[in-house]
């Protein structure tokens, strides 16, 4: 028990270490500092990284302890966890603060995907934007001829400055 207690203390200390990174690349990307992105990013790889192993000794220890409890690991669940070992404060502490840093991460991060997706939504915009003012729309804007019926821009239409195009 004590091992697997280890292990879930490792796991929920990265878990909190990748919350508040989760937290600062809130920020990050309400300032748009991409450069600051890009940094916090490797960070936060290599912890991702450090999580992944972290979580298989945490599924080795916990293969162990089900076999020593007779259990399938399956059957042996944070609520089980809880009422085989009542008097065990320290992990049902342990249990319930990791369950709980998971959430708030989940949570974070579905936060930063919404600003993600905001954000590129409007680079997607922009860029559209800029190339539609620079001509590279398929389809450009119609202009009105003396007439007033529309046609479409053409180099036979007289500009207002005399560029070539």
């Amino acid at each position: 028990m004590r091992e697997y207690r280890a292990n879930l203390e490792r796991l929920n200390g990265i878990y909190k270490d990748l919350l508040a990174l989760a937290k600062r690349k809130e920020e990050i990307l309400l300032n748009h500092d991409w450069k600051g992105l890009e940094a916090l990013v490797c960070v936060e790889e290599k912890l991702v990284y450090q999580a992944g192993i972290a979580e298989r000794a945490r599924l080795e220890s916990h293969s162990r302890l089900c076999g020593a409890m007779g259990l399938s690991e399956q059957e042996l669940t944070a609520d089980r966890l809880k009422k085989e070992f009542p008097d065990d404060a320290h992990l049902i502490a342990l249990i319930d603060d990791l369950a709980g840093t998971v959430d708030l991460l989940l949570r974070q991060n579905d936060l930063n995907r919404e600003l993600i997706s905001s954000s590129l939504s409007y680079v997607d915009f922009m860029l559209k934007v800029i190339a539609d003012a620079k001509g590279g729309a398929k389809d450009p804007a119609p202009t009105y001829g003396s007439d007033g019926r529309t046609r479409a821009a053409d180099k036979a239409v007289a500009h207002l400055l005399d560029t070539k195009r």
